[in-house]
């Protein structure tokens, strides 16, 4: 098929380090290419997706305007079978309704009503916007880019990590590892500076319990992965996905998390992390050291075999193949 694949105008596809669904446009993007598609990527400067061809956008001094942008320089080229559209606005299906797509709903933004034949990241996800039968995508990883830590006994502090903002609630991650006697690093970067400085902040050491390691990439990051005993995700329902969960598992490093929205669908229950219908039972498992339980192995058996690229890619190019042909749903 021939495919524009169409990313955010937010941050570069993949972005450098935090940008979760620029990581999986570019994860999409590349294994559609290897399977012999014809894929064309609209994204911003800076963007780098082996295989495919790239049709870059400067940033204009809005995302708006940059999407703008992006659909005029698509007006230039020839159609194609099928759009994957990853945009906020999607003002490609706009322009022209009788385009086939497939539209990926990311965020928690209204939707615009134009959007076609929707896909969410989870099942959870689709039910918070409203639809009565959603169709999931479950955001996938490539478990090969993480290696499996060491033995359960032999971890390090519990992590949190990913963008700093109030609804992913860092700073009850550090109170629940407080109350239960837990060590806990906490990495990212603070995207919401206000509630960094007044609710996160002063949970760090030296005066507070947490230890704040800044954002990091590459090396450090996927040995902070893999060396803790646990990550702790805090996320509130509304969380659409939360690719970190993978990215722990992959690394043989359960997950301790809220039994809400998305995470049921995850997660498995005692055998990659823990699910807890409350903050009492949240600390619970913390203060057993419930971890010591699990198999790293297990941990990262689930993600190749439920959570990987190429099952999202193999669904995708499913549902992609029925909007080319004119299916709707």
């Amino acid at each position: 098929m021939r495919i524009w694949l169409q990313s955010s105008a937010y941050l570069p596809t993949p972005a450098p380090s935090t940008g979760g669904l620029e990581y999986i446009v570019a994860s999409l993007g590349a294994e559609l290419a290897r399977r012999g598609h014809e894929v064309t990527l609209f994204a911003l400067d800076g963007s780098h997706v082996p295989g495919v061809e790239l049709v870059s956008m400067f940033r204009y001094r809005t995302p708006s305007e940059t999407e703008t942008a992006v659909v005029d320089r698509m007006e230039r080229r020839p159609r194609p079978d099928v759009l994957f559209d990853h945009s906020r606005w999607q003002m490609a299906q706009r322009r022209w309704p009788n385009l086939a797509a497939v539209t990926m709903i990311h965020g928690n933004a209204a939707l615009e009503g134009h959007a076609r034949n929707r896909v969410f990241c989870s099942v959870a996800h689709g039910r918070w916007h409203g639809a009565k039968e959603p169709v999931a995508l479950l955001n996938g990883i490539e478990p090969s880019e993480f290696t499996v830590g060491g033995p359960m006994a032999g971890r390090g502090p519990a992590l949190w990590l990913g963008r700093i903002m109030a609804y992913k609630r860092p700073h009850l991650a550090i109170d629940l590892c407080q109350r239960a006697g837990v060590p806990i690093t906490v990495a990212g970067p603070a995207a919401d500076a206000d509630y960094f400085s007044n609710e996160v902040r002063p949970r760090l050491q030296p005066e507070g319990w947490g230890r704040y390691v800044g954002e990091l990439a590459g090396a450090e990051r996927l040995r902070l992965l893999s060396e803790a005993c646990c990550l702790v995700f805090t996320s509130e329902a509304q969380e659409p996905a939360g690719i970190v969960m993978h990215e722990a598992m992959a690394s043989g490093t359960p997950v301790f998390a809220f039994d809400h929205g998305a995470n049921r669908e995850f997660i498995n229950g005692m055998v990659t992390g823990y699910l807890a219908a409350s903050e009492e039972e949240f600390e619970e498992w913390l203060r057993l050291r419930a971890w010591l339980s699990i198999d790293p192995a297990a941990c990262r058996r689930h993600v190749e075999e439920n959570l990987s690229i190429a099952a999202m890619t193999t669904k995708a190019e499913g549902l992609l193949a029925q909007a080319a042909d004119g299916v709707t749903w």
